[in-house]
């Protein structure tokens, strides 16, 4: 059987909010809500009972609503929670080969779970009935569907605000769209001269269907009922109102109304709301491109979801694979310089190349023995590595940290590293997986195992390595869905910052020695019973170019400077992820959101040179007269080069007597003399000085 990719994830398609302001400011904010679209079928939508042709389909996940041309299909799928298995139990169970292992860890990480399916057909309807979509959307969709174990990828799905049946009982159309609080709206057009009473809907499949004393219909299902809202029924010229309901002949609902002008054009109007599905509504990741548009990954079982929005916060597409089989974990992102996302899946060491236009580049599984947990570029975008984990050892099987080099062309392994020994732990040692890896604009990689940090040179040679005074523990992260990757480790050329959820430590670049370390605002993590080592609450790590920390926590994101000073902090819902834009935008996400924010952040560009990235500046400035009589005001004008992100002059004799405009503009000098004038510059990798003097002369 071909090893398969399959994004992680639950569908869910934003609300968008937009403002733009000043400092604390959201820019864009999006809320991980349903999708208010019905998504065209190319051949990723089926019936459960494959009897229908659909032809248009509503994606929550968990729960969907097919429309066929016969009438309209509710699926829904809830997780049965699984018993976990004692470490005792565990600890007993013998295997004498990595396949018997590998089988026993897909039973245990597979997803069980309860269906119900409601069927509604439109009974003596027209068979020629033509459904048409109108007000096409914005975004577009692409499916990853899993057949006969190959993976079959369609893209450019366009989606609609808005379907009609066009003549579906004779002078009759039905109407549906999304309604402005939640669920959706039918509405039956009845065109002069029709009769009402054609109309028919047969339900099969509902544990019953209950007509209210307020009017309301419940098709009662086993995760609670669809509820259709009484109907409002009106003249489409006055809307005035016509008195109606809904009447019931054991399973077929039609509408009872009173004496009407039928020479008029009528609408009836119901409303329905299906069951909430418990579902994760949950952003794991942000990344951004060169351009500034932002990648988001999130959600969980059954379906994953990849988005794309522009620096304006509006949704290009979503990329999402309902082919999911349950049998694996959550995995990674990483975004190139263009666009071009990388995604795995955790527990199955697969990996695929999505273009920045939604379409699928290759799809490469991985060892039999891996997991893919972490992504990180090099400095100048042309290596990916991936950190993660190679299960050994049997019978009582476990697992090493590993770091793959990964082919950019294909997504196949160039090299690999063993970085950390399997962790002690009970009677069965955890798998010590790399939990998140980063680069260096100096070259190198830095990892972050269950226990311990170090250092990667370019081929994959550990420079350095210790142990931290926190362990994650196997379950970690507290909001994960599943074991899963974190983000809790970023190096600048200067130094390396990790955090466990409740504190940020600044570390020497060269040893990973703790230099200082400062409290998260609202941060925290848990400490799992019977299992060993901490959660963290929240996660994210961000640098911007001029070396200010960005870091999640349960209610905010924070701003430190270089040397862990706290600087601000912008309330949020709990944090997983941060990174700069290429304005400066702070971009976050987490529990049920993410989002752009001002934090007055330097401007983060993807260089393509490491070189340039790792090179500090050199002082340089010009003078509009350095010859002048007493009293005289003259300008400066910054002339160095390699990318300053800070300025700091000093006018002795000058008024003002400093600076820290890149260009300070008139300064005056009274007493004559010899005056020097400083300027030091700096960004994230060192600073420079340079001095000239300024002769001020006596008076004639």
């Amino acid at each position: 059987m071909k090893k398969t990719f399959s994004l992680c994830a639950f569908f869910l398609l934003a609300n968008l909010s937009i403002t733009f302001a000043g400092d604390g400011i959201t820019n864009w904010k999006i809320n991980f809500e349903s999708s208010k679209v019905f998504i065209e079928n190319k051949g990723q939508f089926k019936l459960p009972d494959g009897t229908e042709t659909v032809l248009y389909a509503i994606d929550n996940g968990a729960s969907k609503i097919y429309f066929t041309k016969a009438g309209v299909t509710y699926s829904f799928k809830k997780i049965i929670p699984k018993e976990k298995e004692s470490i005792e139990e565990r600890a007993k169970e013998k295997f004498e080969t990595a396949e018997e292992w590998m089988e026993e860890e897909k039973k245990e990480k597979h997803v069980d779970f309860e269906s119900d399916v409601i069927n509604m057909v439109w009974a003596n309807a027209n068979p020629n009935a033509v459904v048409i979509a109108n007000e096409k959307a914005v975004e577009y969709f692409s499916y990853s569907i899993i057949e006969n174990g190959d993976q079959r990828d369609i893209n450019f799905i366009p989606a609609f605000k808005k379907i009609t049946y066009k003549n579906l009982y004779p002078g009759i159309d039905v109407e549906y769209v999304f309604h402005q609080i939640e669920g959706i709206k039918y509405s039956f057009i009845i065109h002069p001269g029709a009769d009402a009473s054609l109309i028919q809907m047969k339900y099969s499949g509902s544990k019953n269907l209950v007509l209210q004393n307020n009017g309301d219909l419940k098709i009662e299902t086993l995760f609670g009922a669809i509820t259709d809202h009484a109907p409002q029924t009106f003249y489409a010229s006055t809307k005035s109102i016509i008195i109606s309901s809904f009447t019931l002949n054991q399973n077929i609902v039609s509408f009872s109304l009173n004496n009407y002008d039928n020479t008029q054009e009528i609408i009836i109007d119901p409303w329905t709301v299906n069951p909430a599905m418990p579902n994760s509504q949950k952003v794991w990741e942000i990344e951004t491109d060169s351009a500034g548009n932002a990648y988001i990954y999130g959600g969980d079982w059954p379906n994953c979801k990849l988005q794309k929005y522009n620096l304006a916060g509006a949704i290009q597409w979503t990329n999402i694979t309902p082919g999911y089989d349950s049998s694996a974990w959550i995995g990674t992102l990483a975004t190139d310089l263009v666009g071009n996302c990388y995604v795995t899946i955790g527990s199955s060491a697969a990996i695929k190349k999505v273009s920045t236009a939604s379409v699928t580049q290759w799809n490469t599984g991985g060892g039999f023995l891996d997991e893919y947990w972490s992504l990180a570029f090099n400095c100048d975008y042309t290596k990916l590595i991936c950190g993660g984990t190679r299960l050994i050892g049997f019978p009582l099987p476990t697992g090493s940290g590993r770091a793959f080099d990964i082919n950019l062309s294909n997504g196949s392994v160039i090299n690999s590293v063993k970085v950390a020994n399997a962790l002690p732990s009970f009677l069965i040692n955890d798998p010590n997986e790399i939990r998140s890896i980063c680069s260096s604009p100096d070259g190198n990689y830095y990892f972050h195992t269950l226990d311990t940090i170090g250092a990667l040179t370019t081929a994959l040679g550990i420079n350095w390595r210790l142990l931290t005074s926190y362990s994650y523990a196997y379950s970690s992260p507290s909001y994960g869905f599943t074991p899963q990757p974190q983000h809790v480790i970023r190096a600048t050329s200067n130094y390396i910052y990790t955090m466990n959820g409740q504190t940020i430590f600044r570390r020497n670049i060269a040893t990973g020695a703790v230099i200082n370390q400062a409290a998260i605002p609202g941060g925290g993590y848990t400490d799992p019973l019977f299992v060993q080592g901490i959660a963290p609450n929240n996660n994210g790590i961000a640098i911007d170019s001029c070396g200010n920390v960005y870091v999640g926590s349960t209610n905010r994101v924070v701003k430190y400077d270089a040397n862990l000073n706290l600087i601000t902090s912008v309330t949020t819902p709990t944090v997983y992820d941060v990174a700069i834009g290429k304005n400066g935008e702070v971009l976050v996400c987490g529990n049920g959101f993410a989002s752009s924010i001002n934090m007055s952040a330097c401007p983060q560009s993807k260089k393509i040179n490491c070189v340039s990235i790792g090179t500090s500046p050199t002082s340089a400035f010009t003078i509009s007269d350095n010859s002048i009589c007493p009293n005289t005001c003259i300008n400066f004008t910054d002339q160095s080069t390699n990318t300053p992100t800070s300025w700091s002059w000093t006018f002795a004799g000058g008024n003002p007597a400093a600076s820290t405009s890149q260009n300070p503009g008139s300064v005056c000098f009274a007493a004559a003399g010899s005056h020097t004038v400083s300027l030091l510059v700096s960004n994230a990798t060192g600073s420079n000085s340079s001095s000239q003097t300024v002769t001020v002369f006596n008076t004639p």
